[in-house]
C-alpha cells in the first residue's frame, strides 16, 4: 500500500491554482519566476519570509488585475 501525501494547506493550494490561472491566462509569461518579478516582487513587504497566505493574497491580486484587463480589453473589442 503506498503512503498517502499530507493534505495541503488551503493558502498554498489556493496559490498554486491562481499560479495555474495566470499562466493560463497569459501564455507570455514564460516563467513562473517572471509571476514573482511582474507582481509579487512589486509589494512593499519583506520577502525573506513570506506565509503561504499572503503568496495568496498577492496572486489573487494579480488575478484579479488580469481579469479586469482582460473583460476592459473583450468589451473594447466588442
Amino acid at each position: 500500500m503506498s503512503e498517502r501525501k499530507p493534505a495541503m494547506s488551503k493558502d498554498r493550494r489556493k496559490v498554486l491554482n491562481l499560479l495555474e490561472f495566470i499562466l493560463e491566462a497569459q501564455p507570455d509569461i514564460e516563467s513562473v519566476f517572471n509571476v514573482f518579478v511582474l507582481h509579487v516582487a512589486q509589494q512593499d513587504e519583506d520577502h525573506t519570509w513570506v506565509s503561504d497566505e499572503q503568496w495568496a493574497e498577492w496572486m489573487q491580486d494579480y488575478a484579479n488585475k488580469l481579469i479586469k484587463d482582460n473583460l476592459a480589453r473583450w468589451n473594447n473589442e466588442g
